[in-house]
This record gives C-alpha cells, structure tokens and sequence, in this order.
C-alpha cells in the first residue's frame, strides 16, 4: 500500500509538473535535439516550412551542415557544400523570425553521412549531395 501510495505520489507530481510547464515547454526541460537531412533544390521547400516550424515550436537554434562527394578536388568540394548550406540557411531565414538564431557551414567531403550497409559507391556519392539541418537548445 505505501509503495502505491508512493507511485501515486510521484505520478501526481508528474502530472502537475507537466501542468506547470505544459507540452512545449517539456521539450526544454529535457536536452532536445533533432538532425534532419535533405537534397537541396526547389523540392526542399515543404521540409524547410516543417523544420522551421519544428525550430519555432522547440525554440531551437539551427545548424546547417553541407555536405558533397568523396570523390574531386577538396577545395571544390568544400566550397561547393558552403554554397549548399548557404542556399538551406537562405530559404530557412525566409520563413524564420528576422533574429533566429541560424548558421551554416561547408564541410565538404570531410563529414560525410554514414553510408547505409547495402548502399553501392554510386548511390552513396549521390547521397552525398545533401545538407544536413540540426536543431539544439539555444544557448
């Protein structure tokens, strides 16, 4: 009885902790982070909408990572991921407040997103060919 009165207890404080700082503010009480990763392009407008209002909703700062091939000239490669990250940051600073905190960087072929186990060569450098979001608390 006393350990159930115990749960109990501990469930209603629960409940009225959850109360206190409602859904959205549970997301920062507890360490949130999300990575989301896409092609650039005019097909990344939806999923730009969605992780904007995901960063709004989180109160998240927004990380944008761009990646290329392995293959090439390095210093291409890291420049062309730069102009990648530029372009997500660009359309994302279009939908965000005016003074969200968002960057971005070019890694080039330096980060390269792990590759699926049954993933040809091929397939994986045209992968490549992505930026990666990262949402995170806000400092």
């Amino acid at each position: 009885m006393l350990i159930w009165a115990r749960r109990g207890l501990g469930l209603l404080l629960l409940v009225l902790a959850l109360g206190f700082v409602g859904y959205s503010g549970l997301n920062r009480v507890f360490a949130y982070s999300e990575s989301f990763t896409l092609a650039t392009g005019a097909a990344a407008g939806p999923d730009i909408e969605r992780i904007a209002e995901r960063a709004v909703f989180n109160n998240a700062r927004v990380e944008v990572l761009g990646h290329t091939g392995t293959l090439g000239d390095a210093a291409a490669n890291t420049t062309l991921s730069q102009e990648r990250a530029d372009e997500i940051a660009r359309q994302l600073k279009a939908v965000l407040p005016a003074d969200w905190p968002i960057s971005s960087l070019g890694v080039g072929a330096a980060q390269p997103l792990e590759r699926e186990a049954d993933e040809s060569d091929r397939a994986y450098q045209r992968r490549l060919a992505r930026v990666e979001i990262r949402l995170s608390p806000k400092a």
